[in-house]
């Protein structure tokens, strides 16, 4: 009789650790909402982002690293393609924590879409503290059968732009 696959049905869990272990930056993903706040006299008092997602994340370079040029107000700037890898399951934003602040339930994934902002908020390596203050957004969040992470392909700046 033939199996529905070659691996053993608890097979996804087991490498989790070991992928999530290259997850060496902390971040927060915003979907917008369209609607910043006003403030007569003011402005706008928010960006009309709204948080979907925090925790552990790893950015690189996307295998088709060349950049494309582009003018942004009169001066010449380039987006990159970057890939940003979150772990399935491991939604720190709204997860239920015990007394001592350690996280007993994980919040449940979103549905990443196009349109969605990365920001990166920690970095652990030396010469990462360029990809702090920089928004990467998300173009292509289709889902994939590896049960470990999601896969987000996004454009960012190379220059105070980005």
């Amino acid at each position: 009789m033939r199996q529905p696959s070659v691996f053993h049905p608890q097979y996804n869990t087991h490498p989790m650790p070991s992928v999530n272990g290259f997850d060496t930056a902390h971040g927060k993903v915003y979907r917008n909402s369209g609607r910043p706040d006003w403030e007569p006299g003011v402005g706008n008092t928010t960006s009309g982002d709204e948080q979907i997602w925090e925790g552990s994340l790893r950015v690189q370079p996307n295998i088709d690293w060349r950049a494309r040029t582009r003018e942004v107000q009169g001066e010449y700037d380039a987006t990159m393609a970057t890939r940003i890898t979150l772990p399935m399951m491991h939604n720190e934003y709204g997860a239920v924590r015990d007394d001592d602040g350690n996280i007993v339930t994980y919040s449940a994934d979103p549905v990443f879409a196009f349109g969605d902002v990365v920001e990166v908020t920690v970095v652990t390596g030396p010469g990462q503290r360029t990809l702090l203050k920089k928004r990467y957004t998300v173009r292509n969040a289709l889902p994939s059968t590896n049960m470990w992470q999601h896969d987000l392909l996004t454009d960012v700046g190379t220059t105070l732009h980005g």
